[in-house]
């Protein structure tokens, strides 16, 4: 999580209720993936469902998988040299709020839901 930041921008993006939810999960680093259930004792495996790395954080979820990766490189063709710089929730909130804030968010939110159809209903969509 990101000390001494105020969670009021958030609040006042532009988008549905869910994706600001979304957002908030995101930003306190709380999106139930392997890692944050593997720290509450919800399951001794921390991997990554879709690649198999060892780790699956919230960082490695949304940008650093090779799917999602698959991912921006589609919705963003010119990717900016320091987009794969940032710790998640800094690399979160600075392209969340910037012009194309919106269509960050929503990429972020279907990779999201993308990788929890693939594990609770076993499907794999096409990148």
């Amino acid at each position: 999580m990101v000390p001494n930041t105020t969670w009021s921008w958030i609040w006042r993006l532009q988008i549905t209720e869910y994706l600001r939810h979304f957002c908030w999960l995101v930003m306190h680093g709380s999106l139930p993936t392997n890692s944050f259930k593997a720290s509450r004792h919800l399951t001794s495996n921390t991997s990554c469902h879709r690649c198999g790395a060892v780790v699956e954080s919230d960082l490695h979820n949304l940008r650093d998988c090779p799917r999602a990766m698959s991912i921006w490189k589609y919705v963003y063709p010119t990717i900016p040299n320091n987009f794969y710089m940032l710790d998640c929730q800094l690399w979160f909130k600075h392209h969340a709020t910037m012009e194309a804030g919106t269509k960050f968010i929503v990429t972020c939110f279907e990779i999201w839901r993308n990788r929890n159809e693939h594990i609770f209903q076993n499907t794999q969509k096409d990148t």
